[in-house]
């Protein structure tokens, strides 16, 4: 959350002396309340000193904008991209939402993730650009495709016979836990677990159970 903020406040005048936080950043989310997105866009606003209530959810961002004068920025803030395809859907919205103000108002918007693949990070760019929306994309901890758990060039096993025995093992666990993704949504493969939740884009075995299935963490 820090290091994303510094690459915020780099495009920005610097907040009002005196004042401990700050009023001129929005903070936001493109999934639903409830969801990670929601989650990271309070503890940004807390790490990083912006008044909770700057945290809005994207629905009513609009509305915001119209209302507050003073706005300098617009954060998004997500955990992990790991197809790119519902940051693409979302942003669509966004701009149907507001895409008219964002590129004709001053104000400098920004998508910050936390962790994502290169893959996913390109077809948002490239949705970005269709949409001639204004949006500065950061993945803080970016993986290319050896972060794919069974990709030729993984790092996680290097051993091509061990590579296709862990992945039929973790196919057949994982198609009883999620039929239409065993090995994550999209296929991403990946192993990225975070402190209090884990994507559905990692191997379902670290994180889904069933009635003959409890994910590890849960053992102990």
């Amino acid at each position: 959350m820090k290091e994303a903020h510094g690459i915020v406040v780099r495009g920005l005048t610097h907040r009002i002396e005196g004042r401990r936080r700050r009023r001129d950043i929005l903070i936001s989310y493109l999934d639903k309340v409830g969801k990670s997105g929601a989650q990271y866009a309070k503890l940004y606003a807390e790490e990083n000193e912006i008044y909770h209530e700057n945290a809005v959810e994207r629905g009513k961002l609009s509305t915001v904008l119209k209302r507050k004068n003073g706005i300098q920025a617009v954060v998004f803030v997500d955990d992990f991209i790991g197809t790119g395809n519902s940051a693409c859907e979302c942003f669509e919205t966004l701009d149907e939402d507001c895409g008219d103000i964002l590129r004709t108002s001053s104000i400098i918007t920004y998508f910050i993730a936390i962790c994502g693949f290169n893959s996913a990070i390109n077809s948002i760019e490239k949705k970005l650009s269709q949409l001639n929306l204004p949006v500065v994309l950061h993945v803080c901890d970016p993986l290319d495709d050896s972060a794919r758990c069974f990709s030729d060039t993984s790092y996680t096993f290097t051993d091509p016979a061990q590579r296709e025995k862990t992945k039929d093992i973790a196919s057949s666990y994982g198609i009883r836990l999620q039929k239409r993704d065993p090995l994550g949504f999209g296929n991403c493969q990946a192993t990225v677990v975070f402190e209090d939740s884990c994507p559905n884009n990692s191997l379902p075995i670290p994180w889904d159970r069933s009635s003959q299935w409890m994910p590890m963490f849960e053992r102990f």
